[in-house]
């Protein structure tokens, strides 16, 4: 969701950067992640991988009530 969220709060000028930032957040997650999971099983079981998806969910609703709402706003208008 952020990857699509981020390019439309910078300024229209910076808007290459706001989605390279994006997509470097992006694929340094999907290269992290796989290696996370792994070392939490190995050294806390598997528990410990449902305790850490279960707090990104229910950090991303409370995440949520600090974005912009864009729908139905000019981008020039959000970030000029």
């Amino acid at each position: 969701m952020l990857y699509l969220y981020t390019p439309e709060i910078y300024p229209t000028r910076m808007r290459a950067i706001g989605t390279a930032a994006g997509t470097c957040w992006l694929r340094l997650a999907s290269a992290a992640g796989p290696t996370i999971v792994g070392l939490m099983m190995v050294s806390h079981g598997i528990s410990s991988v449902f305790l850490m998806f279960s707090g990104v969910a229910i950090s991303a609703p409370l995440q949520r009530t600090q974005m912009i709402e864009t729908r139905n706003r000019r981008l020039e208008d959000i970030a000029p």
